[in-house]
């Protein structure tokens, strides 16, 4: 699965072992890796491409902060802090065109 930010700044893919990488499309370097538990479901940048929001099947909704990634992306471990689980509102699975 892939999403591209509105911006052109990033590209996530999932992959079916429930891996996820996220890059900086300007230098096609990875800026994160996640491995979560589940396979993803869905996948979806923000429209002002500051957050990414990934749904694994077991509806587990992460929303990442890119721009935390980009200014800091030697220090990726620490940027799962800055990550909110959580269930999505109606308003933000209309927002992020999660179905």
């Amino acid at each position: 699965m892939l999403a591209i930010s509105p911006n052109g700044r990033f590209y996530a893919i999932a992959r079916e072992d429930g891996t996820v990488d996220v890059y900086d499309a300007r230098t096609l370097r990875p800026v994160r890796h996640h491995a979560l538990v589940s396979p993803v479901e869905a996948l979806a940048f923000s429209p002002n491409s500051q957050e990414l929001a990934v749904e694994d099947t077991g509806n587990v909704v992460r929303v990442w902060d890119t721009c935390a990634i980009c200014e800091n992306p030697t220090r990726l471990a620490s940027v799962a802090a800055q990550e909110s689980v959580r269930a999505l509102t109606a308003g933000e699975r209309r927002i992020f065109a999660v179905p």
